[in-house]
C-alpha cells in the first residue's frame, strides 16, 4: 500500500468537523494534499503515514472550518470609528458618504480591503461578501489572499467615488461577473445599497441583471425603524413587500440586516428568498415551513437569544450567525463544541 503524498498535517488541536453526530476529535490531525482536505482523524494514526510536506503543531488550538462573513464592506475598516453611535440616515448622509467621496478612490479601496483581508483571518474568516466601490479590485485582493468572497459593485441612485451613475455601475458589474466568472475563490455579485436609495425602475435592472448573469444579488434590507417607517409612508408598504411588489426578491437575494422585520414580512422572505436575517419570528415560520435553517442577525442574538435558541432547539431549526458563522457552521453546534472543548481543557 502506498504511503499519502500529503502536502501539509496539522496536528494536536481539538479537530471540529462540523459533520452530523460527529464529536470534537481531541489531539486530532488534519492532512492537506493539492490544496484540499485529504484525511481526518486522531493525530497519532495519520502521523503513521509519515507525511512528505510540512507539520504543523496546533496544540491547545481548534483546527475547524473557516468561519464566513455574510455581510461587509472591507475597505471601511479605514473610516472605523468614523461619527460613531448615530442615527443610520445621519452617519450616513453627513459622515460617511462625504467622506468616501473625499478619500475613498481606487487605491484606499485596495489598502482598505487589504486590511480587512488580515483581520478576517486572524479572527478565523476564510470567505467574506463585499458590495462596495471597485469591485474588480476588491476581488483581486481577496484572490491574492487567497480568501473565498462573493463580490459586488454596489449600485445607488447618486455618483459614487468610482462612477457617475447607475448606467455606469451595472457596466462595472458586468464587467466584473465576466472577469471573475467560474473563478475558484470569487462569485461576482450585482449589489443594490437599498429601497430608500435607488429608485423601483433601478431595483428592478438590478434584480433583472443578477438573472441575466446568474449571480447574487446583496441589498440592505429593513435596517432601521426609520426606514421602515419612511418606506410605509411614502409607498404605503413595508421595504419586504415593496421588494416583493417589485419582483427583486428571490434565491439570488442577499438581504442584510433584516432587523425591522413583521411577522408577514418573514413569511414573504421564507417564501421567495428561502431564509434570511431575522429574529424568533423567522424561527416561529421556518418551522411552520418545515425549514431548517435560519440566519440571525448578531444584535437579535443579544436581545432574544435563550428565546431563539430554545425554540430552534426544540424543533431541530439551527441557527447562524451573519458575518459570523453564516453559510457554513450552525452557531448551535458550534457553541457546543466550543464548550466541550472548554469543559475538557480544564479537566
Amino acid at each position: 500500500m502506498n504511503e499519502p503524498n500529503w502536502d501539509l498535517l496539522i496536528v494536536g488541536g481539538t479537530v471540529l468537523t462540523m459533520e452530523p453526530d460527529c464529536e470534537p476529535i481531541k489531539d486530532g490531525a488534519v492532512a492537506v494534499a493539492n490544496g484540499r482536505i485529504a484525511a481526518v482523524g486522531l493525530a497519532e494514526n495519520l502521523l503513521e503515514h509519515a507525511p512528505t510536506g510540512e507539520v504543523v503543531n496546533a496544540a491547545g488550538c481548534i483546527v475547524m472550518p473557516g468561519l464566513v462573513n455574510t455581510h461587509a464592506h472591507l475597505a471601511m475598516t479605514l473610516m472605523r470609528g468614523l461619527a460613531d453611535d448615530l442615527p443610520l440616515m445621519d452617519w450616513l448622509t453627513n459622515h460617511i458618504w462625504p467622506a468616501e467621496k473625499n478619500h475613498m478612490d481606487r487605491e484606499t479601496v485596495r489598502l482598505g480591503t487589504e486590511l480587512a483581508v488580515v483581520e478576517q483571518f486572524r479572527a478565523g474568516i476564510t470567505t467574506t461578501t463585499d458590495m462596495y466601490f471597485f469591485g474588480n479590485d476588491v476581488a483581486s485582493v481577496l484572490a491574492d489572499a487567497g480568501m473565498r468572497g462573493v463580490v459586488a459593485e454596489s449600485l445607488i441612485d447618486t455618483a459614487t467615488p468610482r462612477c457617475s451613475g447607475p448606467e455606469e455601475m451595472m457596466d462595472k458589474q458586468r464587467q466584473l461577473a465576466e472577469e471573475f466568472r467560474d473563478h475558484p475563490l470569487i462569485t461576482p455579485s450585482v449589489a443594490a445599497h437599498s429601497p430608500y436609495s435607488v429608485c423601483a425602475a433601478n431595483l428592478v435592472k438590478e434584480a433583472e441583471l443578477a438573472e441575466d448573469l446568474g449571480v447574487p444579488m446583496q441589498i440592505h434590507l429593513s435596517e432601521t425603524r426609520g426606514e421602515v417607517e419612511k418606506l410605509i409612508e411614502e409607498k404605503g408598504r413595508t421595504p419586504v413587500a415593496y421588494l416583493a411588489d417589485l419582483g427583486v426578491l428571490s434565491e439570488r437575494t442577499e438581504a442584510a440586516h433584516c432587523v425591522h422585520d413583521s411577522p408577514e414580512d418573514v413569511d414573504i422572505l421564507v417564501e421567495l428568498i428561502g431564509g434570511t436575517t431575522v429574529a424568533k419570528e423567522l424561527v416561529e415560520t421556518a418551522i411552520r415551513h418545515g425549514k431548517h435553517v435560519v440566519t440571525a442577525n448578531k444584535a437579535l442574538i443579544a436581545e432574544f437569544g435563550n428565546e431563539i435558541f430554545a425554540l430552534a432547539d426544540e424543533h431541530g431549526v439551527e441557527v447562524r450567525f451573519e458575518a459570523a458563522v453564516a453559510g457554513g457552521i450552525p452557531i448551535i453546534k458550534a457553541l457546543r463544541c466550543l464548550l466541550y472543548t472548554s469543559d475538557a481543557a480544564d479537566e
